[in-house]
Order: structure tokens, then sequence, then C-alpha cells
């Protein structure tokens, strides 16, 4: 026998402050390209045994008042608990749409910078172009991503993409490729 669910049981939602945002509709294809491919990445590096676990479209409770549901996050300190995690990821990953993209690279960011979270990666499919931000004792600063492919770019005056990497994952490279190819 199979259960029906109403809408509101799938429906993804955030609150910021007390005001909730409706995440809805679900995402374009482009979206769930991207999403689908980081996912494959993701759960190839952090499989059985490793400390660290890769969740997709779970809650992130920053206080009574505000929670947020990121694309994709990695949490390394084992606050995951049913109703969602309640520690610091050390990854958040928010891939843009038209009706979020504002909010994601606006007051999300500043949410996530100062709960802690070292690596935040905001994915344009739109533009096709990646910001890292690393959280270090001045907060977020510029995006160290886009810097190093504008550097690049200017000298080498050809099209440059270096994959994502991250120290405490060795191995662990996001590819440029990967995300926006269109098979």
């Amino acid at each position: 026998m199979s259960e029906i669910h109403s809408l509101e049981e799938f429906a993804r939602d955030e609150m910021i402050d007390g005001i909730v945002y409706d995440m809805s509709p679900s995402a374009n294809l482009k979206h769930q390209r991207i999403s689908n491919r980081i996912h494959r990445i993701f759960d190839g590096y952090f499989g059985k045994g490793k400390k660290c676990e890769a969740l997709y479209e779970f809650d992130l409770w920053i206080n009574s008042g505000t929670y947020l549901s990121p694309d994709i996050m990695v949490v390394c300190d084992g606050s995951v608990g049913d109703d969602g995690v309640h520690g610091v990821p050390t990854i958040v990953i928010e891939i843009l749409s038209p009706s979020t993209a504002r909010r994601d690279r606006g007051r999300k960011k500043d949410l996530y910078e100062k709960l802690g979270v070292q690596y935040y990666i905001i994915i344009d499919p739109y533009s096709e172009s990646i910001d890292l931000y690393v959280n270090t004792e001045e907060g977020y600063g510029d995006s160290v991503y886009r810097k190093m492919v504008v550097e690049s770019r200017r000298e080498d005056r050809e099209e440059f993409h270096m994959p994502l990497r991250f120290p405490e994952f060795p191995g662990l490279e996001i590819k440029m490729e990967d995300l926006f190819t269109t098979d």
C-alpha cells in the first residue's frame, strides 16, 4: 500500500529572523544537473568510514528564529540529527536561482560567515561561474576562486578553469567542466 503525501510535506522553506521564505518551485534543469554532479563527487569522496558527511537540502539550524536549507553542505562535527544540522558545516554550497540569488549572496552569506562556515560556495548556473569564500580572521572577504580565475585569464589570455580544492580534504576536486557541461 502506498502513502499519499500532501504537497506541504515536500515544500522547502527557510526562516531568517522569524520570516519564512518559500523555496518553491522546485529547481530548474540546470540547477538539478549541477546539484546531481556535486552529489556524485561528494558521495564518491565522503563514503563509508569518513568523518564528514555530505547532506543535500537538509535544514541547518542557526537559532530559534533562523534555519536555512542549503543545496549542499558537508558536516564534520557530528551535529546531524533527524531534524537537521545543529552545528557548523565545513562546506556550504548554494546553487543560485532567480528567486534566491539576492538572499544567497547577501543575508545567507552573512549568516554562514558569522556561524563560522569555513567554505561558502555560490554556483551561478546562468553565468557558469563559481564564487568561493574562505572564512579567515577577517571573515569571507572577496571570492577567492573568482579572483584566481580573473588573474589567470589576465596573464594567460585564454580560458582558465582551476578546480576547487580544499586542504582539509586531499583529493577532493570540483572542476568547472564537471559542473557546466550539457551532457
